[in-house]
């Protein structure tokens, strides 16, 4: 008997459109992340671009975007923002990408999400996010102990008793802390057992999160990267 095709690959009348893009608003962050592929992993090409995406570039984004879910009949597009910390732009700032998004973007549901490191949420944020609908990921990697040897300011001091702290004022004083929160990104350390991180997680009441692996490869390692097998060649 032939193979079954795959219908959706081979099938000459379908075309798989783009519907979900990553905008990065704010070329700065708050951090310094020992990790982090932007800015210490060899590539520093984001000095010479401005710190905060213009009006231009979002206004001709938002008309390419309807273009584009016109052309392929598509009734809902998401944008996730982005950095850098997105929330350095600001929130007056923020509300103005927001609405230039949305404004050639009136015929389909446009969703915008929000990745952010946390260390400026406040309640005036919340408030944005609900008038926009957006929700927003966490992006925390577990223990201050294993976290702040990685993911530090940029006078080397950690920052997760700070975020722990911020959630658990937020979560006090606000309920829209737990409506807008959709999960927590980790980049894992290779120290940690998973079943301590997950434990460790659920502990602090996050129930979604997800697992990256440091940025690497075999010809440069993840700092401080010594887990069985990943030997540099």
């Amino acid at each position: 008997m032939p193979p079954v095709k795959n219908e959706l690959i081979h099938h000459p009348e379908v075309t798989p459109a783009l519907d979900w893009i990553v905008l990065k608003v704010a070329q700065r962050c708050n951090l310094n992340c020992k990790y982090c592929y932007v800015y210490n992993r060899g590539d520093s090409s984001w000095k010479g671009r401005p710190p905060v995406i213009s009006s231009n570039v979002v206004e001709t984004l938002s008309r390419r975007i309807a273009e584009h879910c016109d052309k392929h009949r598509l009734s809902s597009f998401v944008i996730e923002l982005h950095g850098g910390e997105p929330l350095l732009l600001g929130k007056r700032r923020m509300q103005a990408v927001v609405d230039g998004l949305r404004m050639h973007c009136q015929d389909i549901k446009l969703e915008v999400v929000l990745q952010t490191n946390g260390l400026l949420l406040d309640s005036g944020w919340l408030s944005l996010f609900e008038r926009n609908s957006i929700r927003f990921g966490l992006s925390l990697d577990g223990p201050a102990e294993f976290a702040d040897h990685f993911r530090v300011r940029h006078d080397g001091t950690g920052c997760t008793q700070d975020l722990l702290q911020r959630i658990a004022n937020l979560r006090a004083t606000d309920p829209l802390f737990e409506r807008q929160m959709s999960g927590v990104l980790c980049v894992v350390n290779p120290l940690i057992g998973g079943d301590f991180l997950v434990r460790w997680f659920v502990e602090h009441a996050f129930l979604s999160f997800d697992f990256l692996l440091p940025d690497g490869n075999y010809a440069t390692l993840p700092p401080d990267w010594d887990a069985p097998g990943f030997e540099a060649l």
